[in-house]
């Protein structure tokens, strides 16, 4: 079952062979997973793509199932919509890909997600045997204790009562190779700026963008090339900005720089960041972090 925690009924799954050939794989109403196709042991490269919030890519409005594109170079891809747009709150992963055994065992799995689906991509990593995982402008948190810098995700914030993921804090494994991929907009660095700095995260920031960091790629046609480099191992900064035509700073990954402040120090102590300081505060970052226990 994919119940959150603590539910006391399970639900079985059932699959659904539609005329496209893609899966729905129904369970409750927190979850939803579909694939491309059935399983089969042939297959040996999976992607998992995690949906944003009202199936968004950085403020586009894309087709379901989403990302359909990035999977050309896969055997198979899985779909997960947090339907409650929980930020994996409401789902119990762990009880999910149990259930999704006979699609992943013995293949290698990559994960992807925009935005909410980037903060769940991450979380996945610890619950499945992930190779690669490509975050792009994930928040490092939404949790309402911290005063987010624009509104648009609060009206599905009060549906969540129990936070077991309030950060992305000890989300980041060491064994993932994890791709992230943020903007540079006061709305985003607030969040950049919190991410650990770990040889398998290669965290990249493009300037200038913003949350529509996405849908700027695929403006400029570049999205599916970008996207592919994640996974062939061609994503590095000058490739990203060589693509896209933009600056790139590595924020962590063996691309940064020894002589490189760290993310968090970036940020002047007297600053405010209003976006990740606890609601109501005019705190700076780092005070914020200290007192919260989020800093590193």
């Amino acid at each position: 079952m994919l119940l959150r925690p603590g539910a006391a009924k399970a639900s079985l799954c059932r699959l659904h062979f539609r005329e496209q050939a893609v899966i729905s794989v129904d369970c409750i109403e927190a979850v939803r997973v579909r694939a491309r196709a059935e399983p089969d042991p042939a297959q040996r490269r999976i992607l998992i793509c995690f949906s944003g919030v009202n199936h968004r890519m950085g403020g586009m409005a894309m087709q379901a199932p989403e990302f359909f594109r990035a999977g050309e170079a896969f055997d198979n891809m899985l779909f997960i919509d947090d339907l409650g747009r929980s930020w994996g709150n409401a789902i119990d992963f762990a009880a999910m890909f149990a259930r999704l055994a006979p699609f992943l065992d013995g293949r290698r799995v990559f994960c992807m997600g925009n935005s909410m689906g980037g903060f769940n991509a991450v979380l996945a990593t610890n619950f499945a045997e992930v190779e690669v995982c490509l975050s792009v402008v994930p928040r490092f948190t939404v949790h309402p204790d911290w005063d987010l810098p624009d509104g648009e995700d609060r009206p599905y914030l009060a549906d969540i009562r129990d936070w077991r993921f309030p950060t992305l804090a000890g989300q980041f494994n060491g064994r993932t190779l994890y791709k992230v991929l943020s903007g540079s907009s006061p709305t985003e660095t607030c969040h950049s700026r919190l991410f650990p700095v770990q040889p398998n995260l290669h965290h990249y920031e493009l300037r200038p963008t913003n949350h529509g960091l996405a849908r700027s790629m695929k403006q400029q046609g570049v999205l599916p090339e970008l996207v592919a480099g994640a996974w062939d191992g061609t994503m590095t900064a000058a490739r990203l900005a060589a693509l896209t035509g933009k600056q790139v700073r590595v924020l962590s990954g063996p691309e940064r720089r020894a002589r490189d402040v760290h993310p968090i120090s970036a940020t002047s102590e007297t600053r405010p960041c209003r976006g990740l300081c606890p609601a109501g505060s005019r705190l700076s970052m780092p005070a914020a972090l200290m007192r919260t226990g989020f800093g590193h």
